[in-house]
C-alpha cells in the first residue's frame, strides 16, 4: 500500500478515490500490474479522453511531461512502459470485466453522492441509447447498424446507459454495451429498461417515473414494466392501431384538439400487453395547418404517449376512452395528459445533455482491442458523473463537523475540470513514482503543509 498526494481537500481525494479505484483493481486483478503500471494504465484513459487523443497520444504526451506544483517542479519524468506493452495488457481484460469496472465506477459514485445527501430527491430515471459512427471494418464484433440520418455512416458502436436525477442534478447509473445480433454482448431495450430500474432500486432510489424514448416501445419491454410494475413514460410509436385510435378521437371531438386517453394493446395472439395510450396535441403554434386537413396532418399534430400510470401516479390500467368533459374527474385526467406531455416526458432532454457532455470527454482509436475501446466509452459516463460531483459539491456542500464545506473552485466549466483531472492525476503519478516519497516530501515545506495523504492503491 502506497499513499499517494492528490489534493488538500478530503472530499475531493474521496471522489476521486471511489471513481477510479474500480479500474485499478481491474488492471491489477486482470492483469496481475503492480501498482505502477495499474495507475499508468488509468491515467492513460483519463488523459486520451481529456485530451480528446489517441491512447498512443496520450502515452507519449505522458511520457515528455514534467509535473510542476505551484513552481515546484518534480524533477523525475513520468515513467510509463512501451506502447508494445501496454498492448500486451490490455488484451488480456475481456469485455465483461471492463463492463463490470465501469458499472461498479458509477456504483460507487452514486452512493457517494448518497451518502453526503445530494439525492435525496432523485425520482426520476431515463435511459437511452448513444451512437458513435465507425468506419473500420476490419474488427466487428461490437460494430452495428446505427440511425445514419443524423450521423457521418450507418455503422458503428452504440451503448446504453441509464440516469437518475430529480430535475437539475443527474448522475449516471449503469452503462451497456451492445452488439451485432448474435453476439454475446447482443442486449435488447427490455433488458436496459428492467436492469435500470432494478439498479436504480438496489441504489436505494424511489423512481417515480422511468422515461424512453420510442425505442424502447416494444412488445417485451411494455411487457416486463407492467409485470414488474416499473412506472414508465415512453413514446408510443404511431403504428395502425394508434393511429385508428388518435384519428376516431379526434373525430369524436368534432376535429377539435383536445387531450385523450385510450386503453390500448401491443402486440398479437398471446403476445398482446395492455397500456394507457395519451395522446396529447401539440401547441398552436406548432401544429401544421393544411386546407385539406388530410389523416397524416392530423397525425402529425399530436404527440402518443405509452404508460402504465393512472392520473394518482399508481401503475393501473384505465377502462374507458376519455375523450370529452371540462369538469370532475376527466377534466382533471385531460390536465394530467397534458402535464405528462408537457413536463414529465421533455426531461429526457437531460440525458441528450449528458450525452453531449460526455462527447467532450470522448477519446479517438482505431483500436482493434474491443475492451479498450469499451473502457474508452466507460470512461466517458465515469468522467461526467465525476463533473457533477464536484458541482454538487461547489453549490451544495459536504457538512464536516459545525460547518458546510465547498469546492473552492469558482467556475467548473468543462475546459477547467479537465484541468484539474490532468493535474491531479499527474501529481499523484509523479509521487507515486518517486523513491523514498516521505524524504522528498519533507525537502518542500508547501507540499508537507499543503497536500493531504490519500489512500488510493
Amino acid at each position: 500500500m502506497r499513499q499517494l498526494f492528490v489534493s488538500r481537500d478530503s472530499v475531493v481525494n474521496h471522489i476521486l478515490r471511489e471513481s477510479f479505484n474500480p479500474f485499478i483493481e481491474l488492471f491489477r486483478t486482470s492483469l496481475n500490474a503492480t501498482r505502477y503500471t495499474a495507475f499508468g494504465l488509468l491515467i492513460c484513459l483519463v488523459t486520451a479522453a481529456i485530451h480528446r487523443s489517441s491512447f498512443t497520444s496520450a502515452l507519449n504526451h505522458l511520457q515528455n511531461h514534467a509535473v510542476s506544483i505551484n513552481g515546484i517542479e518534480i524533477k523525475k519524468k513520468i515513467e510509463l512502459p512501451p506502447l508494445y506493452k501496454l498492448s500486451e495488457y490490455m488484451k488480456k481484460i475481456s469485455i465483461t470485466d471492463a463492463i463490470e469496472a465501469i458499472n461498479q465506477a458509477l456504483k460507487q459514485q452514486v452512493m457517494l453522492a448518497a451518502s453526503y445527501g445530494w439525492t435525496e430527491h432523485f425520482n426520476i430515471l431515463i435511459a437511452d441509447a448513444h451512437e458513435i459512427p465507425a468506419w473500420n471494418r476490419v474488427h466487428t464484433e461490437l460494430i452495428v447498424p446505427i440511425y445514419s440520418a443524423k450521423k457521418a455512416n450507418s455503422k458503428g458502436f452504440r451503448y446504453f446507459t441509464s440516469v437518475v436525477g430529480d430535475g437539475k442534478w443527474w448522475l449516471t447509473t449503469a452503462f451497456y454495451i451492445d452488439g451485432p445480433a448474435g453476439s454475446p454482448y447482443d442486449i435488447d431495450e427490455a433488458h436496459v429498461a428492467n436492469d435500470s430500474f432494478k439498479r436504480a432500486h438496489i441504489l436505494g432510489f424511489k423512481i417515480r417515473c422511468g422515461i424512453f424514448d420510442s425505442r424502447f416501445f416494444t412488445v417485451d419491454t411494455v411487457e416486463q414494466l407492467t409485470y414488474n410494475n416499473y412506472p414508465f413514460l415512453m413514446i408510443a410509436s404511431k403504428n395502425n392501431r394508434v393511429k385508428n385510435a388518435v384519428l376516431s378521437g379526434h373525430r369524436s371531438l368534432c376535429c377539435h384538439y383536445e387531450p385523450m386517453v385510450v386503453p390500448m394493446e401491443i402486440g398479437s395472439g398471446r403476445n398482446k400487453v395492455t397500456y394507457n395510450l395519451l395522446i396529447a396535441p401539440r401547441p398552436k403554434e406548432k401544429r401544421i395547418v393544411s386546407p385539406k386537413n388530410r389523416p397524416d396532418d392530423i397525425l402529425s399534430n399530436y404527440v402518443t404517449l405509452a404508460t402504465n400510470m393512472d392520473a394518482s401516479g399508481s401503475c393501473s390500467m384505465m377502462d374507458e376512452v376519455i375523450t370529452m368533459g371540462k369538469t370532475g374527474i376527466r377534466a382533471a385526467i385531460k390536465r394530467w395528459v397534458m402535464e405528462k406531455a408537457e413536463f414529465d416526458y421533455r426531461r429526457r432532454a437531460n440525458i441528450e445533455v449528458s450525452y453531449k457532455m460526455q462527447e467532450q470527454v470522448r477519446a479517438r482509436t482505431n483500436t482493434r482491442n474491443n475492451a479498450l475501446r469499451v473502457l474508452l466509452f466507460g470512461m466517458m459516463a465515469v468522467l461526467y458523473n465525476l463533473h457533477v460531483l464536484l458541482k454538487m459539491y461547489a453549490e451544495l456542500g459536504v457538512v464536516k463537523r459545525d460547518r458546510v464545506a465547498h469546492l473552492q473552485v469558482p467556475d467548473l466549466r468543462i475546459w477547467r475540470f479537465k484541468m484539474l483531472i490532468e493535474k491531479w492525476l499527474l501529481v499523484s503519478y509523479a509521487v507515486l513514482l518517486l523513491e523514498r516519497s516521505g524524504e522528498w516530501v519533507r525537502m518542500h515545506k508547501y507540499l508537507r503543509t499543503r497536500l493531504k495523504v490519500v489512500l488510493v492503491l
